[in-house]
């Protein structure tokens, strides 16, 4: 009797390390995947692997009265245009006018998004997650996605699409608080577990367990930002890119207590077998 307590001990522990190690890992590709526009006009949405998940755009500037990074957004959606408006910072895709394929997500944001001292007209207008500066006064700036989860996720892996062969390096934060976006950017964030990946990385150590992941391009040199980093981001050069895939990991908690329990239960009952 003893014998067969034991052997169903380890049976069980060892199906519950195998059931909660089996979670399987969900790519996303944003160049096909069918995305909802949710009734605020700001958010998309998509379900993957189970996982719903909600994403929205937003623009960072460092300046003298907001050092810490003032955060603008999020911005409105967009349906996939042939042509984007010229006048209106939008979150969203862009269909290629020549095969009708669709871009990775991008924000545009191409006028004045709250500076005093700059013309429209010189506002730079770039496809995609960038960092790029004004032409007439440089000040810093980067911008990022904010993904949602339904439950928790791990991920190890971000790819990227090229906007005109420019390096892409990127950033990349997660946490299960939401963040406070009308803090600055370095309060907003604070406490994020944060991944710095070079260009042309798209895999970095796993940030596990999170239900709200943000995706940037981090600052650049441009004037006031002299330093090498900017609270947790690394700053870079020039940075610019599509978000074409996510693969992440969902982590079902009341399972893997739930079987991590079981595991626990069935070492005490062989522990009690042995003589």
């Amino acid at each position: 009797m003893n014998k067969k307590k034991c052997r169903a001990g380890i049976l069980l522990s060892f199906l519950s390390l195998f059931v909660a190690s089996g979670a399987r890992a969900v790519s996303v590709d944003f160049n096909t995947l069918d995305m909802n526009f949710d009734a605020d006009g700001n958010t998309l949405s998509f379900d993957a692997g189970g996982v719903q998940a909600k994403v929205r755009g937003y623009h960072v500037e460092v300046t003298s009265g907001h050092p810490g990074g003032k955060i603008y957004g999020p911005f409105s959606t967009a349906t996939a245009i042939d042509a984007p408006s010229w006048l209106y910072p939008y979150f969203g895709r862009i269909t290629n006018k020549l095969d009708g394929s669709l871009s990775g997500l991008m924000l545009l944001s191409s006028q004045n998004l709250g500076q005093t001292d700059i013309d429209l007209g010189s506002a730079v207008g770039s496809p995609g997650f960038d960092n790029r500066s004004f032409q007439s006064n440089d000040i810093p700036t980067f911008q990022f996605a904010l993904f949602e989860f339904s439950a928790p996720v791990s991920v190890s892996e971000v790819v990227m699409g090229n906007v005109s062969n420019n390096p892409h390096p990127f950033w990349v934060a997660g946490g299960n608080g939401a963040p406070d976006l009308g803090a600055n950017f370095l309060a907003a964030f604070n406490g994020y577990e944060f991944r710095n990946v070079a260009h042309p990385d798209t895999q970095f150590a796993p940030i596990q367990g999170v239900r709200y992941l943000a995706i940037g391009a981090p600052p650049s040199r441009y004037e006031g930002m002299s330093d090498t980093t900017f609270g947790p981001l690394t700053v870079v050069g020039d940075s610019q890119f599509y978000i074409d895939g996510l693969d992440f990991t969902p982590v079902p908690l009341p399972a893997a207590v739930w079987l991590f329990g079981a595991g626990l239960l069935g070492l005490g009952f062989a522990g009690r077998a042995r003589p």
